[in-house]
């Protein structure tokens, strides 16, 4: 298989992967977007909102939409930064975990797919998802 063959099929695993996620997600009772967000609060703990940017590559004002609906939820707050007044800090709330534990974490969503996979192949996809994290971190651009 060549190079442009192996692109073209992690363009469309992505494509399908994405969709997938989206309809496994909305079975959990949330949305994909959202659960990033929620789960990128619970993996770093208290984040400016730009460092949640940054994270889901998503832009400010995306980010800004989705931290306001979370908080009319009550499943965010947020919270002015200690030593810069112009940062917000956000965070999880009780009710965010506890929404965290029992859709994203509880459904293992990503779990599923990959546990078909055999245990020798598991190991040799982490290792060439490694060199290709590993080729990209060395132009510049990281997860």
């Amino acid at each position: 298989m060549n190079s442009e063959e192996v692109a073209e099929k992690i363009g469309r695993f992505g494509k399908a992967f994405s969709q997938w996620l989206e309809v496994e997600m909305a079975a959990a009772g949330t949305t994909a977007s959202r659960a990033r967000l929620l789960y990128a609060l619970k993996c770093s703990g208290t984040c400016k909102m730009n460092d949640i940017s940054t994270r889901l590559q998503v832009t400010p004002r995306n980010v800004t939409k989705l931290v306001d609906a979370l908080e009319s939820e009550g499943l965010v707050e947020r919270n002015p930064h200690p030593e810069d007044r112009r940062a917000t800090l956000i965070s999880l709330t009780d009710r965010g975990m506890l929404t965290v534990k029992e859709t994203i974490l509880k459904n293992d969503v990503v779990l599923k797919l990959f546990e078909e996979l055999p245990d020798a192949d598991r190991v040799e996809l982490g290792r060439i998802l490694e060199q290709l994290l590993d080729g990209l971190a060395r132009r510049g651009f990281s997860a």
